[in-house]
């Protein structure tokens, strides 16, 4: 036991679990992006919830974070789902547009609209499908850089 404090304890051991967390951040940051991409039910329209995806890293305690920061609030509504419900009134009114029908007009307010209860907004995971699909490798990678480290 005393052998393997002291190889965790040298400079080589902590730049290769630093490497590993790196690797391991990134792994999950591609899938991740991938989801948002490409054979993922969540639609693309702007971009803005791939191009803000990050990696944060705190090297000093091994900890590296990937997610989306809170001003693209609807990545969590998408990784999670969410309902709406009315505050005030009895219900939520919005406009809708269904193929072939008109938009609502905003200077008159003609058009179709909805009246309903509650909006239901289904979860479309992408973000933990892609710690899960890493995982497996993630372990190995760490594995591999402590055998590496350890070895007399």
């Amino acid at each position: 036991m005393e052998g393997i404090r002291k190889a965790l304890s040298s400079g080589g051991s902590t730049r290769a679990m630093r490497q590993a967390l790196k690797v391991a951040a990134i792994r999950v940051w591609r899938k991740a992006s991938f989801n948002l991409r490409g054979g993922h039910p969540l639609y693309e329209r702007t971009g803005d919830l791939r191009s803000s995806l990050d990696a944060v890293f705190d090297f000093a305690a091994l900890v590296a974070r990937v997610g989306i920061p809170s001003r693209t609030f609807y990545g969590k509504v998408h990784e999670y789902g969410m309902t709406i419900v009315p505050r005030v009134k009895q219900a939520l009114r919005f406009p809708v547009t269904a193929r072939g029908s008109k938009p609502v007009n905003p200077a008159t307010g003609k058009g179709p609209w909805a009246t309903v209860k509650k909006v239901v907004i289904p979860a479309r995971p992408w973000l933990h499908p892609a710690y899960d699909e890493s995982k497996q490798q993630i372990i190995e990678d760490f594995r591999a850089a402590l055998e590496r480290n350890l070895k007399p």
